[in-house]
């Protein structure tokens, strides 16, 4: 018997934000100091923007079947899907797709998207 857990679906978030949308933030990230990043294994949050001086952020969530989020649109960032486990179905504008394990999505700023297991 597969332990409880396994019904569960993973997948892994990276908003990434544009470096032309605000000359601020475009100065912030270009003189901003790059050194290495180290994060230890967590649950939730693997990078903020705070981490990355306002380049990305990366979150991990489980996801319960037949559950996801309200369709939704950014208008500052793009948001990428990395499918660790599972069977989603990913709805970004008109397009339905569906994603299964190892399956990657990027979903442009200002296009609505949403997804379901």
């Amino acid at each position: 018997m597969r332990p409880r857990v396994l019904l569960f679906t993973v997948v892994c978030y990276c908003f990434v934000l544009s470096f032309g949308v605000n000359a601020q933030q475009t100065k912030q990230s270009t003189t901003a100091k790059r050194e290495p990043l180290f994060i230890p294994p967590s649950a939730g949050w693997k990078v903020t923007a705070k981490d990355t001086g306002g380049a990305y952020s990366v979150v991990e969530t489980i996801v319960q079947p037949g559950t996801g989020p309200v369709p939704h649109r950014h208008s500052r960032e793009d948001e990428c899907f990395y499918v660790l486990e599972g069977q989603y179905e990913f709805r970004v504008g008109d397009r339905i797709i569906s994603a299964s394990t190892g399956s990657f999505l990027f979903a442009p700023r200002g296009i609505p998207h949403t997804y379901k297991t």
